[in-house]
């Protein structure tokens, strides 16, 4: 409401079986704080590497969509090392809103 981001880190030390054990635990963590009001939005990031792809699950009250935003990675260089980020075309879907 005052416009002010927050950034929420977990530490859990239990054994996870895959990334999406890390979002639910992530979840489970943010759907009290959705609940009592503490948080308006969130919005989880996750790399995949397999594609190369970024993804970034928005999440709000009435609002819920998936953000998909592949890229491609070109290093240079031998002495003077360049990187070069190419993002591709940016994709968007519905998907079910498990915080708010």
């Amino acid at each position: 409401a005052n416009g002010v981001i927050q950034n929420v880190a977990v530490l859990d030390t239990g054994a996870t079986e895959g990334a999406q054990k890390v979002i639910d635990r992530l979840v489970q963590v943010l759907r009290p704080r959705a609940a009592g009001q503490t948080i308006q939005a969130a919005a989880i990031v996750l790399f995949r590497s397999a594609e190369p792809a970024i993804e970034v699950r928005l999440r709000a009250a009435n609002y819920s969509r998936d953000v998909t935003a592949p890229f491609t990675l070109a290093t240079s260089g031998v002495f003077r090392r360049r990187r070069k980020l190419t993002l591709g075309e940016f994709t968007t879907r519905e998907a079910a809103n498990e915080l708010f």
